[in-house]
């Protein structure tokens, strides 16, 4: 008996010992390369959140339609980047940019003002930004002196662009005196100011200014402690905001996709953060600037005061000379003039007149539908294939964040639940950006992904209720969604007609 558990205990150790052996040789025969790949795949970092540089579209770059706070564009700070780091107790330069630029279109050079142009922003997001943008886009650095000093052939200035402001500052151009216009080019080699002959014989022709840097270029001068990546909405958007009316073309090629974002995470990773955030692109049924036809009933029913019924899916169909299983857009109840809006055309309808039908570039169909979402969910795939290869890049998983919102809403308190219905609190007025609180909800999914990491001090969430109160927020605005986005949210008619029990 004592000989045969002698006998087994040996057998185990030997089977141990061969088991270990075959571990080391499978590591002595890995390369140092695939070593290195193997461990930090393994690893948990810590992040650093010390130096944070954001790369982005107008979501990252905090864009704003006032519906909340009033504030336009860039020169708001709210936005989920900014909230992180306050959580965090550290510093972060916001790009900050006059309300009148984006406002006028930027037309007016005398109006235009970059409050903090003296130091390099930590967000490089610029609005409007695809991915092909964020790589390749750099600020046309030129032109805006040109304006500056009067000596445009472009009398509107129309060269003048929000990239501009983002990324050519501090150190491309000022926008306040011609001196320091010369001061840069000799700075930087170009003329000697004590040698006229060094001078250009034009020294304000485009082709003797240096070259501005593209959003990825300048993250690449930064140093940055942990880099967050939030771009390839408007690969997709752009097509379904406009009704699909282009064709498809507009939706981003998803090979090139590939290519591009593998290139942008990797030279981010390259500048060796502690962490680099990667987030996805939401589905266009989980923001409120698309309608389905019950939505679409309830929201007109809302804004004609009850004038017009809640009415069933097929005579909106009817009337409008759209399949019910589109989905319209927000501009369709807002359109630009001499273009009926759905509520007009549904009024007409419903007192016996006749109209044209709705205009195609203000709903999708079926088959754009079907075409947006399967370039969603491809380019989704490439964006989560970037984080397998490395443990320091972590997903942000917008799209199914979103969703759960969509089905559950955002508890704020025992009594308060918000919701990504348009008209409550976490989306602006254009139904596409998120408002302030929406910033906020994203910070907090970023900020529980980072103490997933065990941090040796978890950085605390926002307390949503406190948020609310000190924004603003009117708690009767909150989770009383005008339309309702699903079956689980829902209204009762009487309350959605403005009805309450």
């Amino acid at each position: 008996m004592g000989k045969t558990k002698t006998k087994k205990g040996l057998l185990i150790a030997i089977a141990a010992i061969a088991v270990l052996s075959l571990a080391v040789m499978m590591v002595i025969q890995l390369s140092p390369e695939d070593l290195q790949a193997k461990v930090s795949k393994n690893l948990k970092p810590v992040v650093d959140l010390s130096y944070v540089v954001s790369v982005g579209d107008s979501i990252t770059a905090g864009y704003h339609m006032g519906q909340h706070d009033g504030r336009y564009g860039t020169a708001a700070s709210e936005n989920f980047t900014t909230y992180l780091t306050d959580q965090a107790g550290v510093s972060y330069v916001q790009t900050i940019i006059e309300e009148a630029c984006l406002v006028t279109g930027c037309t007016d050079p005398s109006g235009l003002i970059r409050f903090n142009g003296d130091v390099q922003s930590q967000n490089l997001a610029v609005p409007g930004a695809s991915l092909n943008d964020a790589l390749n886009t750099k600020a046309n650095l030129a032109p805006n002196l040109l304006c500056t000093l009067g000596l445009s052939s472009d009398p509107d200035c129309s060269q003048i662009g929000i990239t501009e402001f983002i990324l050519g500052y501090p150190d491309g151009y000022n926008w306040s005196a011609s001196t320091l216009y010369w001061a840069h080019l000799a700075s930087n080699g170009y003329i000697d100011p004590t040698d006229p002959a060094t001078w250009p014989s034009n020294p304000f022709d485009a082709t003797q200014w240096p070259v501005g840097k593209s959003q990825i270029e300048t993250a690449e001068q930064l140093n940055p402690s942990t880099v967050i990546i939030w771009i390839g909405n408007n690969d997709v958007l752009g097509y379904a905001t406009g009704g699909g009316e282009h064709g498809p073309t507009e939706l981003a090629d998803v090979t090139e996709f590939e290519a591009n974002y593998n290139e942008l995470v990797d030279r981010a990773k390259a500048l060796n953060p502690s962490a680099t955030f990667v987030a996805n692109i939401p589905s266009i049924t989980s923001i409120p600037h698309f309608f389905t036809f019950e939505e679409t009933a309830a929201f007109v029913n809302f804004v004609s005061e009850g004038a017009i019924p809640l009415l069933p899916p097929e005579t909106i169909a009817g009337a409008l000379g759209v399949a019910p299983d589109s989905l319209i857009t927000l501009t369709a109840f807002s359109p630009p003039a001499g273009m009926p809006s759905v509520t007009d055309i549904l009024g007409v309808v419903l007192t016996g007149g006749t109209t044209d039908p709705l205009y195609p570039g203000f709903y999708l169909d079926a088959t754009e539908i079907e075409a947006i979402e399967s370039t969603t969910d491809a380019l989704n795939e490439i964006i989560k294939d970037s984080t397998k290869a490395d443990n320091s890049v972590k997903l942000l998983d917008i799209n199914k964040f979103f969703n759960e919102v969509v089905e559950d809403g955002v508890a704020i308190s025992t009594e308060w639940t918000a919701t990504s219905n348009y008209g409550d609190v976490l989306f602006d007025a254009d139904g596409v950006h998120p408002s302030p609180f929406g910033h906020a909800l994203i910070a907090n999914e970023i900020i529980k992904l980072i103490n997933k990491n065990g941090p040796a001090v978890a950085i605390p969430e926002i307390d949503l209720y406190e948020f609310a109160i000190d924004h603003g927020y009117d708690p009767a605005d909150i989770g009383d969604p005008i339309p309702p986005k699903n079956s689980k949210l829902k209204k009762t008619t009487d309350m959605l007609s403005g009805k309450k029990e």
